[in-house]
């Protein structure tokens, strides 16, 4: 790599950081999470997009900044999915020591996703047929236990799917803004090599 090329490397990676201090990144970072909570809380998207939206507006704008917010988007889409997992595995163990009854069937791990679309009368209407002695006070039980699962499933489903929007939003941000970068480093790279050569 040329002299030249590596100042250039230099400047970009300067450039990607902005006017921006760690202590200012990790500032920023802490809001938009904070922002995340608040989003997928009150079920507005908007609350982050727009905190995202002001950081696209700095020129330069604070890639590394975004790219760590896509992580943070990440991690929390994750987190999201294993609790909707265990949200569904909960109940399974739950219904099958305290009412000797497999649940299984209805709601099979390929169709995890769509837990939360699992009919309360028709879950209950399957573990009466599985267990006859059921009493009117376990029965009652059940569905308290399966309705408390199902809200908390279809909390979880609604915060993944705004989770993965902000995700994709962030991520699709972040790329166009690398690809913007990275030509604009090789055209600095190319008119020097270029005013080098004359």
């Amino acid at each position: 790599m040329s002299e030249n090329r590596r100042r250039v490397a230099a400047m970009h990676d300067s450039d990607l950081m902005g006017v921006f201090s760690m202590g200012a990144m990790n500032s920023l970072r802490l809001e938009a999470l904070d922002l995340l909570d608040r989003s997928l809380a009150e079920r507005k998207a908007m609350l982050l997009e727009g905190f995202v939206e002001r950081q696209l507006s700095i020129d330069p704008p604070p890639i590394e900044l975004l790219s760590q917010i896509g992580e943070d988007l990440h991690q929390r889409l994750m987190v999201l999915r294993q609790s909707h997992f265990d949200v569904r595995d909960n109940v399974l163990k739950t219904v099958r020591m305290d009412f000797g009854v497999d649940l299984s069937p209805l709601v099979p791990p390929n169709t995890l996703q769509n837990y939360h679309l699992l009919r309360l009368d028709d879950a209950l209407g399957y573990l009466m047929l599985q267990n006859t002695r059921l009493t009117d006070e376990e029965c009652a039980g059940l569905r308290k236990i399966l309705q408390s699962s199902l809200d908390k499933a279809t909390q979880l489903h609604q915060e993944m799917i705004m989770a993965e929007q902000l995700y994709d939003f962030v991520t699709d941000w972040v790329m166009g803004l690398h690809v913007m970068s990275v030509r604009h480093a090789w055209t600095s790279v190319s008119e020097l090599d270029n005013r080098q050569t004359q």
